[in-house]
């Protein structure tokens, strides 16, 4: 059985540095991990590894950096995007119900209402002189699109009104691509240090503030949980998908193993991707 390690940049990712991975030879990073290669426990295990790094940017001081150039051998760069259709991006952008239009998420039955621009299918065919047929990092390295094949996986997450994040592209990367049928992952915490506050449900925050900034992420953590048990696992019934992740959670699903950890507090409060930032 061919396993591939994912690594988000939560907290739980330190958990990675302690345990043996020698049955697994390729690993995917997501986004930005300027301070996952100061860890020298981590950087240690990525010897003699296959490193992917999958960003929703091309831009240098997002994932596409020297710090991590430096540190890391990279065998390939990776954007969420698809092969460019700017038309086809276009039509379905002007598509799009805005905020101010009345868009919003899917709740999922139990989440507050929250006012936001509506996702959109074929968002990943853009957008326009950004998404290009050839992309390449700062230092010229080529930068591989999504497979074509991994688009009938992501329509029907759009066309709900989910938050599809770079863990399910990297996931379907991973299957598609590298052929995993059971994938590790560290670094995914769904964003549960979050709290849904009950005010939120009478009087949701105002768009782009703070606190609606706060329940969007939350939100996203909300719509992964989601997304791995009712489409990831059913799309995919023979490959595992397994945690190691500061969440407790029962997914309720023959196909996914959700190992809770314990990390420091002080790490447990980190939010964002391998930054000291908090929201």
């Amino acid at each position: 059985m061919k396993k591939v390690c994912i690594l988000g940049a939560g907290p739980s990712l330190t958990m990675f540095g302690k345990q043996d991975h020698e049955n697994i030879k390729d690993i995917l990073l997501i986004n930005d991990h300027r301070n996952t290669v100061k860890n020298p426990e981590i950087l240690h295990k990525f010897q003699e590894k296959d490193i992917y790094l999958m960003c929703n940017s091309v831009s240098a001081d997002t994932g596409f950096n020297a710090s991590v150039f430096n540190k890391i051998k990279i065998k390939k760069c990776l954007t969420n995007k698809f092969k460019p259709d700017w038309l086809l991006w276009q039509k379905a952008k002007e598509e799009q119900k805005k905020h101010f239009e009345g868009g919003t998420l899917n709740n999922l039955g139990y989440l507050p209402y929250i006012s936001e621009d509506e996702p959109y299918v074929h968002r990943w065919r853009g957008p326009t002189n950004r998404n290009l047929d050839k992309m390449y990092t700062y230092d010229g390295r080529p930068i591989e699109h999504m497979p074509e094949e991994a688009e009938k996986y992501i329509i029907p997450v759009y066309e709900d009104k989910l938050l599809c994040n770079s863990s399910y592209y990297t996931t379907l990367y991973a299957i598609l691509e590298l052929q995993a049928e059971h994938i590790v992952y560290y670094g995914i915490d769904f964003y549960n240090n979050l709290d849904i506050k009950k005010a939120w449900y009478l009087t949701p925050p105002e768009y782009n503030t703070r606190e609606w900034w706060s329940m969007r992420i939350r939100y996203e953590g909300e719509h992964m949980k989601h997304l791995y048990k009712n489409y990831l696992a059913k799309f995919f019934p023979e490959v595992t998908f397994e945690f190691f992740t500061t969440m407790e959670h029962d997914f309720k699903s023959n196909n996914i193993i959700c190992n809770s950890i314990q990390v420091d507090e002080a790490v447990s409060k980190r939010t964002w991707y391998a930054s000291d930032h908090q929201i």
